[in-house]
């Protein structure tokens, strides 16, 4: 555990931020995601699922490059998309913050099963499109990259496809966050957040690095949500093909994994807890205005 005190001044710039928030978006979105029925890599619906998605974060949009569809191959044949969105790529670094659309059922090939995979990650989704609305406007000097990845229950697919282009193109990113599964409130310790980070994995050097970054998310807990933070290794999610190619990595994750709804069709919206994701989407916020820095006004 991470049981770190809060700080003596908080900055009130990220505690006006959070007036930006909105719970009702979040749960709408991840319901939205639950109504396409499945999402799984291979169904006919996947490619209605990204286009939605580009569609949201159009939304948040200052130009008309800022949302841009990555086609990768799957294995198994078709072509499916990553969708990104960066409303400022003038930055000289950047941070990728992501998370998978793709969701499954209890047989990872069955692609004709329910999967409405609400915390799974219909979570991590919606809080994607929560921080490109949080963040619309705001004067960052880091950049920020939200990254929505197909292909992860199979593999990792559509991460690792963008983990080589950002590796060949030699992507300034200083840090990937991954959200995977946020939104479950344990009923045991409703509090608990795993923060995760790299230890170890194809290389070693980018750990200290990703120690540093998840204390600094460590603290932001402490100093602006009543979250209680567990440290964990990163692990089997879109983060590690970016660590394998020399990225500093984390991730917030709610231990939903542990849960009888897990890869089933009964992961479902009423598992996931609203008071939990403003939470996290604060976690969240203020991880990542004090990490890229907000420009002086």
């Amino acid at each position: 555990m991470s049981q770190l005190n809060k700080s003596k001044t908080l900055d009130q710039r990220i505690v006006q931020m959070f007036a930006r928030i909105d719970s009702t978006r979040m749960m709408g979105n991840i319901q939205t995601l639950q109504n396409f029925g499945t999402r799984h890599s291979l169904a006919p619906s996947i490619g209605q699922a990204s286009a939605w998605l580009a569609r949201k974060f159009g939304e948040y949009a200052d130009s008309q490059d800022a949302v841009k569809m990555q086609p990768f191959q799957m294995p198994q044949g078709p072509v499916l998309n990553n969708v990104l969105f960066n409303s400022d790529t003038a930055k000289p670094s950047f941070i990728l913050v992501c998370a998978h659309y793709d969701s499954r059922a209890h047989l990872p090939e069955r692609f004709d099963q329910p999967a409405p995979g609400a915390d799974d990650n219909g979570s991590g989704v919606a809080m994607l499109l929560e921080l490109a609305s949080i963040l619309r406007g705001v004067s960052l000097k880091r950049g920020v990259l939200l990254a929505a990845f197909c292909g992860e229950e199979q593999g990792l697919i559509g991460s690792q496809a963008c983990a080589e282009v950002a590796a060949k193109e030699n992507w300034p990113i200083d840090l990937v966050i991954n959200l995977d599964m946020i939104g479950f409130a344990s009923p045991s310790n409703p509090l608990s957040i795993v923060v995760e980070f790299d230890q170890g994995n194809a290389h070693p050097r980018n750990d200290a690095s990703a120690k540093s970054f998840a204390l600094r998310v460590a603290q932001m807990a402490a100093d602006y949500t009543e979250l209680t933070v567990e440290h964990t290794n990163i692990w089997s999610s879109d983060y590690m093909p970016f660590e394998a190619v020399g990225f500093p990595c984390v991730g917030l994750y709610d231990k939903g994994g542990d849960e009888a709804f897990y890869h089933t069709s009964k992961d479902t919206i009423e598992n996931v807890n609203k008071g939990r994701m403003v939470a996290v989407a604060k976690l969240l916020t203020a991880s990542v205005i004090s990490i890229c820095e907000l420009t002086e006004a």
